[in-house]
């Protein structure tokens, strides 16, 4: 899931929750080195995940974020430094 959120006020606000990837799957394969577009591709065409490279399971010990930015000027009372630093 893709999920957005604000703060303000201590208050978090869920902006948008997605059940997709087309964000998601560029970034952890990435963040994991292993191309999972292409993975799943080959898988679709019928062959196994070896073939594409896939030869381990995805280590699961490691914690990625990734940012969301903002175009902060253009919500309401915001400043130039209102942004991510």
């Amino acid at each position: 899931m893709n999920v957005q959120y604000a703060i303000k006020d201590d208050v978090v606000y869920v902006l948008e929750v997605n059940p997709r990837a087309s964000r998601t799957t560029p970034f952890v394969s990435k963040a994991t080195g292993v191309p999972l577009a292409k993975v799943a591709a080959t898988i679709m065409a019928g062959q196994r995940a070896r073939r594409a490279g896939l030869t381990e399971d995805l280590d699961g010990d490691r914690i990625f974020v990734k940012e969301s930015v903002f175009p902060f000027l253009k919500f309401p009372g915001a400043t130039s430094c209102s942004g991510p630093r």
